[in-house]
C-alpha cells in the first residue's frame, strides 16, 4: 500500500508521500524487505513547476507506461486529468493530481472520475486507515504546551511517523502489534507494514513546485538502558541494543535546472537510486555509493543533472525502551 496525501493551505500545495513496494504474499519477506530501500518506487512527481502527481494502487507490471502517462502533457493539467482519469478506470490505480494555476487545485481521481478541490485542507489516497491512525495518535498524544507546526511539517510527520515504525518485516510479530496497541489505543488493528522507505515532499516555491531534500539519521533500534551507580554517589545511563546498525538517509533533490529529478542513497548500505529529471522510467541504480556527496557526483557525470543534499540530519529516528526494572539499587 502507500500514503500520499496533498493539502491545499496558505495559498499554496504541499504533498508527501511514501517509497515502499509491498509484494503480494511472498513465500518470505525478504523481497519485500530488500526492495523496501534498495529500490525505492518515486510515487509522487514532479510534473512541471505547476503540476504534480502522486499515485497509489496496485504495482504495475509496466511501470514505464505508467510513468510515461502521467508525463504524457507536462504543461496542460486538463490532458493530465484527463490522461489518469481513463488510466483509473482500467488500471485499478488512484491519483492525487496538484496544479498551482489558475488557482491552487488538487484531484482525486479513482475509478473513472475526477472530483476537483480548491478549498483550504488534505485529501490522502492508499492507507486511509494509517493516516487517520496518526492523526488521532497526535491529537492523543500533544502536550498542552507542545509547540504548534505548520501544515507542511504536519504531512512530513504523518509520513515520517508510519515509514519510521514500518521498517522491517511486512508482517508484524504479536509483540510488535501489541506495542503499537498500546501507543494508539487501538485493540483491533493489526499495524502490519504497508507504508516505509524514503519521505518524499513536494513544496510550493516561488519558482513553482520543487522537490525537498531530507536527510535522516536512524538510531539502532529498541535502545535499552540500565542505570548505574558509581562510587561517588552519580548515577549513569547505559545504553544497549540488539541491533547496533544506525545509517543516514538522503532524499536527494535537482537543482533549478533540472527540478523534476531526485535521488535517494544510503551510503551505509552503499546503495543509492536516481531517477533523471522528466524521465523517472529511466531509473538509475548504484551499489557502490560512498557518500551523498559521491551519488551527486556520479550522476552530474553520468547523466549531467545536478542533485543538492542536506549534509546534516533535519531529523533524527530511534526506538527507545525504558529502564529495565531491578538493574538500579542503593548497592549498585
Amino acid at each position: 500500500m502507500t500514503l500520499v496525501i496533498g493539502s491545499i493551505h496558505d495559498g499554496r500545495i504541499s504533498l508527501v508521500a511514501d517509497t515502499q513496494v509491498t509484494y503480494d504474499n511472498p513465500v518470505d519477506d525478504t523481497k519485500t524487505r530488500h526492495q523496501l530501500l534498495r529500490r525505492p518506487l518515486l510515487k509522487l512527481l514532479v510534473v512541471s513547476p505547476t503540476v504534480a502527481v502522486g499515485f497509489a494502487g496496485p504495482l504495475a507490471f509496466h511501470q514505464e507506461t505508467l510513468y510515461r502517462t502521467i508525463y504524457t502533457a507536462p504543461d496542460d493539467i486538463s490532458k493530465t486529468v484527463d490522461a489518469l482519469r481513463a488510466r483509473s478506470g482500467s488500471g485499478g490505480e488512484t491519483f492525487i493530481v496538484a496544479a498551482l494555476v489558475p488557482r491552487p487545485t488538487l484531484w482525486r481521481i479513482r475509478n473513472g472520475a475526477a472530483v476537483p478541490v480548491t478549498a483550504p485542507g488534505r485529501l490522502e489516497i492508499g492507507d486511509h486507515e494509517s493516516h487517520e491512525l496518526y492523526l488521532k495518535w497526535q491529537k492523543e498524544s500533544m502536550h498542552p504546551d507542545s509547540t504548534e507546526v505548520d501544515e507542511a511539517q504536519s504531512l512530513r510527520m504523518a509520513v515520517q511517523w508510519w515509514i519510521n515504525i514500518d521498517n522491517g518485516q511486512p508482517v508484524r510479530t504479536a509483540n510488535d502489534r501489541e506495542r503499537l496497541r498500546q501507543l494508539t489505543g487501538n485493540d483491533q488493528a493489526r499495524f502490519d507494514r504497508t507504508i516505509g522507505g524514503y519521505l518524499t515532499e513536494v513544496m510550493t516555491t516561488p519558482s513553482g513546485f520543487r522537490y525537498a531534500e531530507h536527510t535522516q539519521q536512524t538510531l539502532p533500534d529498541w535502545l535499552r538502558y540500565q542505570s548505574q551507580l558509581l562510587p561517588d554517589g552519580k548515577v549513569r545511563l547505559v545504553a544497549r541494543t540488539d541491533d547496533p546498525v544506525q545509517d543516514l538517509r538522503y532524499t536527494l533533490i535537482g537543482g533549478p535546472q533540472n527540478r523534476r529529478a531526485i535521488g535517494f542513497c544510503i551510503p551505509q548500505a552503499r546503495n543509492g537510486v536516481f531517477y533523471p529529471d522528466g524521465q523517472p522510467w529511466d531509473m538509475c541504480t548504484y551499489t557502490d555509493i560512498d557518500s551523498a556527496e559521491d551519488m551527486a557526483k556520479r550522476v552530474l557525470i553520468e547523466h549531467g543533472q545536478v542533485l543538492h543534499w542536506l549534509p546534516q540530519p533535519n531529523y533524527t529516528v530511534g526506538f527507545f525502551a525504558p529502564m529495565e526494572p531491578g538493574i538500579f539499587s542503593a548497592e549498585g
